[in-house]
């Protein structure tokens, strides 16, 4: 059931990629993570016992149509479930509260069993939270589908599919059907959260909650491990464990400095980076800023653009490096949909001889109005 902050003005909702061992729940949530276009993204972690076959992964994200009623946005919370993971205190912690289900059935040969015993474990995994697996968002991804003993779709479909979920055929290893298939479920619970907030009961329901700040990815994974130690203390502490994802490595450039000072170009210091997406040739990088002049922290986005002049350690070794320095990023105004790039404000540049010449007119200033305030009590004596 999504979670509803007044506070924040932001309703949560969970989707929970669940299958077999070896159908590709991790595989999607790594993935789509990959392709997904967002207004934010958090970054990738994965949690779960040290001693499991696997875990889970998990991040959220805000998309780009957020607004599901009013100015209340959706965040979406992603998390894969997969059958190698038996610690029932971490499955009912992924599964509390779900909006949403993936079910990833095995297309190959040899995986009806697992994919059919997947199932029944998700539908009693449900029943025992008080939920049933007909009444959610649901659909059903065959997964492998490239394999060699691959069987039909729909014969797949056949063994696990009785209520008729929509049903999408996806080889996610290489990023095919995955997007689809997120994109299936996730509109699907949008358009069930707006019926709730419209007021149609048959929809269901929201928790609400108050939270002056946005759950940041750490806090919720950290927050999932508590809950998971709690629900199962004979499990040693140490078992338990949670990572950012390390798979990503830099390339042979390494770290490319941009010089990027917003102290002089907005008068404000950044607070945290919300997310970042690439769009078309920009690269959008989403910051919660805070004005040094006192006032309300706001949130910005940078544009980089990714084809604007090619700084000089970066040229081709045939070419000579040009003495042009890249532009520097434009700001967007998040605020406003779809963003529209802004200059960057010009400051007019003072030297050290300016400075003086001020201070000199403004020193001969104060002395010709006190001399003129003396003058005349002299002249009433």
């Amino acid at each position: 059931m999504a979670v509803v902050n007044f506070a924040t003005r932001e309703i949560t909702a969970r989707i929970v990629y669940f299958g077999a061992s070896g159908a590709g729940c991790n595989t999607n949530v790594r993935r789509l993570y990959d392709l997904l276009s967002a207004r934010e993204r958090s970054r990738l972690h994965k949690f779960g016992s040290s001693d499991s076959d696997e875990i889970s992964w998990y991040f959220d994200y805000v998309p780009h149509e957020a607004n599901v009623s009013g100015d209340f946005q959706l965040r979406i919370r992603v998390y894969s479930l997969p059958g190698g993971i038996r610690l029932v205190a971490h499955r009912e912690e992924v599964l509390d509260q779900v909006d949403g289900v993936v079910f990833v059935a095995d297309a190959r040969t040899g995986q009806t069993a697992a994919n059919l015993d997947s199932l029944l474990d998700l539908e009693r995994s449900l029943a025992l939270q008080g939920m049933e697996l007909a009444a959610l968002p649901v659909v059903l991804q065959v997964n492998h589908a490239d394999a060699s003993d691959a069987r039909p779709v729909e014969d797949v479909a056949f063994d696990l599919n009785p209520y008729g979920f929509p049903l999408l055929r996806a080889v996610a290893s290489r990023g095919e059907g995955v997007a689809e298939t997120h994109a299936q479920v996730s509109v699907t619970i949008g358009r069930r959260i707006q019926a709730i907030m419209a007021g149609d009961d048959s929809a269901g329901g929201l928790i609400a909650e108050y939270r002056a700040d946005v759950e940041r990815d750490e806090a919720v994974v950290q927050r999932h491990l508590a809950s998971i130690r709690a629900r199962a203390p004979a499990l040693p502490a140490a078992l338990l464990e949670a990572s950012e994802d390390t798979d990503r490595r830099e390339d042979a450039l390494g770290v490319i400095e941009v010089a990027l000072p917003l102290r002089d170009l907005l008068d404000a210091r950044p607070l945290e980076v919300l997310g970042a997406e690439l769009q078309g040739e920009r690269i959008l990088i989403h910051l919660l800023l805070d004005p040094l002049s006192g006032a309300e922290v706001t949130r910005r986005t940078i544009a980089l653009n990714t084809i604007s002049t090619r700084p000089p350690s970066l040229a081709p070794a045939s070419t000579a490096s040009t003495s042009s320095a890249p532009s520097l990023p434009a700001f967007v105004d998040q605020t406003n949909e779809p963003s529209v790039e802004m200059p960057a404000p010009e400051r007019p540049h003072r030297d050290a001889a300016d400075l003086a010449a001020w201070l000199y007119g403004f020193a001969g200033l104060c002395g010709g109005i006190a001399i003129g305030i003396l003058l005349g009590y002299l002249l009433g004596l």
